[in-house]
């Protein structure tokens, strides 16, 4: 917590800044930052609490009164700040987001939360390499330190399971309920666990007894190996699958999303699929949300067409295209036609309406593009 207020502060520091500069910009001497606010132990993005999360929030002039732009803002705040090292993520965003979500928003899909570590840094180093990328981090962060077991290969001759371990380690720290006292009529639960004296180190936990099938009581190191690791403080899984999502800012002045990820699934992914196999990647955020806008603009412009089509071939009773016939059976010669032969068109069918068919369906599908825009 005392890093966290420390970072905060630097922050706060760099954002009185900004207020300095900006307000000397704004109209009728307004102060920019009207109010700034500090959340402890929370964060939108981060999807985890703890003393490490923090969000440093700023209320400005109303849109229409301040001078300045949201994006020259947060540039300039980020800048202010400069790198922090030992800082995992740091965002500088706005609360008013876009429908189509976020610029850079790739999912890595995958068993092994190691490589979706690895591939999820290749992937910012990749990303990183564009000017206008900002802000790039994914959710597979580490957590606490933590005491990892792991039976060694002789415990299964000796018929030691990864439960019987479990449960030994969990009744001999946090205490098991093994027997129940009746006392003046009421019934009271009997919690059994090991002195504190005993379990005074990790050391002591070698020590701790389990027994085997045969009933035999031999020591945890002897079936099992205690290593100290530090796991990660969340796993994300999408459709039941662990799943680590990358994502990043982008100054669109500089770069455009769509052209930025077609580059990367032509150019990067293939090379990391065939560096990490078993891996699948999706992406979501404005690539997706765009992709399905188009697809459902074509799909509703040409059903739209067809509509009017068909509701001008039945306003018109015309269902097909005029045809000349030979005969005397209808009136209205054509005169000068090839051959010296009399060709005649039928009397019901209108030939302007006919050829202008075509051209009604262009104009509407122009005005159906520029809508769509």
């Amino acid at each position: 917590l005392a890093r966290t207020e420390e970072v905060v502060g630097q922050l706060v520091s760099s954002l009185k800044d900004l207020d300095e500069a900006f307000s000397a910009r704004q109209k009728g001497e307004q102060r920019l930052v009207r109010n700034i606010s500090v959340l402890y132990n929370t964060n939108v993005d981060a999807k985890e609490s703890g003393p490490h999360l923090a969000t440093v929030s700023a209320d400005l002039l109303r849109a229409e009164e301040r001078v300045g732009r949201i994006q020259e803002m947060l540039t300039d705040w980020r800048g202010r700040v400069g790198e922090l090292p030992d800082v995992l993520a740091l965002k500088f965003t706005d609360k008013e987001r876009g429908v189509a979500g976020k610029a850079i928003d790739i999912r890595i899909h995958g068993s092994k939360l190691e490589m979706l570590k690895k591939a999820s840094l290749d992937v910012q180093q990749w990303l990183a390499g564009f000017k206008g990328v900002l802000d790039l981090s994914d959710d597979l962060r580490p957590g606490k330190p933590e005491y990892r077991i792991q039976l060694r290969d002789m415990a299964g001759s000796l018929g030691v399971t990864a439960r019987d371990i479990a449960d030994e380690v969990r009744s001999s720290i946090h205490g098991g309920t093994s027997l129940d006292v009746q006392m003046g009529g009421n019934e009271y639960d009997v919690v059994v666990r090991l002195d504190g004296r005993d379990l005074a180190s990790v050391e002591d936990l070698n020590y701790l007894p389990i027994r085997t099938q045969g009933g035999q009581l031999i020591s945890l190191s002897a079936v099992a190996e205690i290593k100290a690791v530090r796991g990660f403080s969340r796993i994300h899984r999408v459709n039941g699958q662990r799943t680590v999502t990358v994502q990043g800012a982008l100054d669109t002045n500089i770069a455009n999303a769509k052209e930025l990820m077609g580059i990367t699934k032509k150019m990067f992914l293939p090379e990391l699929k065939k560096k990490y196999p078993g891996i699948r990647v999706s992406f979501v955020g404005q690539g997706k949300e765009s992709a399905a806008t188009g697809a459902s603009l074509q799909t509703n412009i040409m059903i739209g067409l067809i509509g009017v089509f068909i509701i001008l071939s039945f306003q018109f009773r015309s269902y097909r295209p005029s045809a000349p016939v030979d005969g005397d059976q209808h009136p209205g010669p054509v005169p000068d036609s090839p051959g010296g032969q009399s060709r005649f068109w039928p009397a019901h069918r209108d030939l302007a309406l006919t050829v202008s068919y075509p051209l009604l369906l262009r104009d509407l599908r122009g005005v159906g593009m520029v809508q769509g825009k």
